[in-house]
């Protein structure tokens, strides 16, 4: 397997899990971002985990699409 493919499966796998744990934690206390304790903190660093997972995935989906031409 190529490389690209093997980690775009293993961190669509870990968005996946992070997604789910957040949405689960928000259905169940939707009022975890409104208390003062540590949970909003492990929360919102849960959320802003997405950005680099995605953007880390979209990358080298690009590069499977587009392919960087060396020179």
């Amino acid at each position: 397997m190529m490389k690209p493919i093997a980690t775009k499966l293993i961190l669509s796998l870990v968005l996946l899990v992070i997604a789910v744990v957040v949405f689960v934690w928000r259905f169940i206390d939707p009022t975890v971002l409104t208390r003062p304790d540590g949970a909003d903190i492990v929360y919102v660093v849960l959320v802003l985990t997405f950005i680099p997972i995605i953007s880390v995935v979209g990358w080298f989906g690009a590069t499977m699409t587009f392919t960087l031409e060396k020179e």
